[in-house]
């Protein structure tokens, strides 16, 4: 009995173990760090892009369009109470977010596109406010 038990388990982790692993190649990771919050501004980008940016980095790459887009990310609400009313006008507007960034670049929750986008970081928030 012992015997068959042991096979039956080889094969189990055979056949899980795989899948797990793929599984986790779409994930973009734990939420990483200590919580902090980050003064955002929003890009108004022709595309489904990554268009929030820190202020720092902003005021860096402001001048480069290239280099600002690189360093634009997601935003994602940690629940829908967090979520931004829809008519909050952001543009020139400061947010301050808090919140902590995944580990690796990917989408926000329930992100979707016909567009072909760049992952980008995912900053995971659970407030806002209105700076400026």
């Amino acid at each position: 009995m012992l015997d068959v038990t042991a096979k039956w388990s080889r094969w189990l982790v055979g056949i899980c173990m795989p899948i797990i692993f793929l599984d986790s190649c779409h994930d973009k990771g734990q939420e990483t760090g200590p919580i902090i919050s980050v003064n955002m501004l929003h890009i108004h980008w022709a595309c489904d892009c990554a268009d929030w940016i820190p202020v720092d980095l902003f005021d860096k790459y402001e001048y480069d369009g290239d280099s600002l887009a690189a360093h634009c990310v997601f935003i994602e609400p940690a629940s829908e109470e967090f979520m931004l009313p829809e008519n909050l006008d952001s543009f020139g507007h400061m947010v301050r977010f808090t919140g902590r960034y995944y580990e690796h670049a990917g989408f926000p929750e329930g992100y979707s596109s016909p567009e072909d986008v760049d992952e980008a970081m995912v900053f995971r928030y659970t407030s806002y406010e209105l700076v400026q």
